[in-house]
């Protein structure tokens, strides 16, 4: 799960709530990730009033190795603290 950090936090209070959307993972023709169409995902869920993002853990991430999914994880903390 990803904080917004777009979002100024209280340390003394870091509970999870609000709107926590699972982000869709989006793909090329050819399967590789496709980070651009990521980053306007991301930028639509916190222009909507996400508070921050969830980066699924089954599904179409079970198809990913390891560096994929790093580089994933990678993209969605970028996009989510822009």
């Amino acid at each position: 799960m990803l904080l917004n950090t777009r979002q100024l936090m209280n340390p003394s209070r870091r509970k999870l709530r609000g709107v926590l959307p699972v982000f869709q993972t989006p793909y090329h023709p050819d399967e590789s990730l496709d980070l651009s169409t990521l980053e306007k995902e991301i930028d639509w869920l916190y222009d909507s009033g996400a508070d921050g993002i969830v980066m699924a853990m089954v599904s179409e991430t079970l198809r990913l190795s390891t560096e994929e999914r790093e580089e994933l994880a990678a993209a969605a903390c970028k996009f989510g603290s822009a």
